[in-house]
């Protein structure tokens, strides 16, 4: 080959269009990765109802349900008790969150108790004079008189004794709460979520006899609560459990509290 043909027009078209081709080949079969568009955030609607109804009717129509029982069905019969005025609706705390994220819903009134008291105590001066100065008691405050068979210690009824007196307090909230924690699978169009309904009541007040007749109360709280963790599909409606109310309230019934929870994506 002389240089003449190396000069050609077409020769040198031939060598610069193979090394174009060289320099394509890494990139040969590639191809543009589609560009994901994000997904809005999925919210979930929740709802526990707590009904309260006899027992026995609570065993027939909701305990006594075999495996897999469509729920949603139970809960509409037990609503229709309610209209019959043969079952009470307790509460029907709500709230609506994203998947994956914690919802707390309360209802409640907080009571104030005393925890922690001073004791009696009888003031080191008392009286005063006309300047305003304390005076000092008198030497001799108490008498003892000794008997075969007792002791008996008597104070001098001119000093007065401060009462007993709340030092620290605590507040316990009453009535309805509701935690939730549910997350969206979307493979299989189900939620689960953690969940803790509660109900806390004030059953009593027990009263303790204190020096020179004073009286310390102190409550009785009665607690229900249930924490569980459960998978339903989504829209449908899981049966909690029963919770046992305080008997002091319903002595004339044998009753009992069954919770259902629904959620659902929106």
């Amino acid at each position: 080959m002389n240089f003449h043909s190396l000069t050609r027009p077409g020769f040198v078209f031939s060598r610069i269009t193979i090394a174009a081709a060289v320099l394509l080949m890494p990139f040969a079969g590639c191809k543009k990765a589609p560009v994901e568009k994000p997904t809005r955030p999925v919210n979930i609607h929740l709802e526990a109802q707590i009904f309260r109804l006899p027992r026995s009717v609570a065993f027939t129509m909701v305990l006594n349900q075999p495996k897999n029982t469509d729920y949603t069905a139970v809960l509409k019969q037990v609503q229709a008790l309610v209209a019959e005025k043969k079952a009470t609706l307790i509460a029907t705390p709500s709230m609506s969150t994203q998947s994956g994220n914690r919802a707390v819903v309360e209802s409640h009134t907080e009571f104030r108790y005393a925890t922690e008291f001073q004791t009696p105590q009888i003031p080191q001066q008392v009286g005063g004079s006309g300047s305003g100065a304390l005076e000092p008691p008198p030497k001799k405050i108490t008498t003892t008189k000794t008997t075969t068979t007792s002791v008996t210690v008597e104070t001098n009824a001119g000093f007065p004794m401060t009462p007993t007196t709340p030092t620290s307090f605590e507040t316990r909230n009453l009535g309805i709460s509701l935690e939730c924690e549910p997350v969206y699978e979307k493979e299989f169009d189900t939620i689960t979520f953690q969940v803790a309904p509660q109900i806390v009541e004030l059953e009593q007040m027990l009263k303790f006899p204190t020096e020179k007749g004073g009286v310390i109360e102190q409550p009785i709280f009665y607690e229900e609560k249930i924490t569980t963790n459960v998978t339903i599909k989504n829209g449908g409606t899981a049966f909690l459990g029963t919770m046992e109310p305080d008997k002091t309230l319903n002595k004339n019934e044998d009753m009992t509290d069954v919770v259902f929870f629904r959620a659902a994506t929106w």
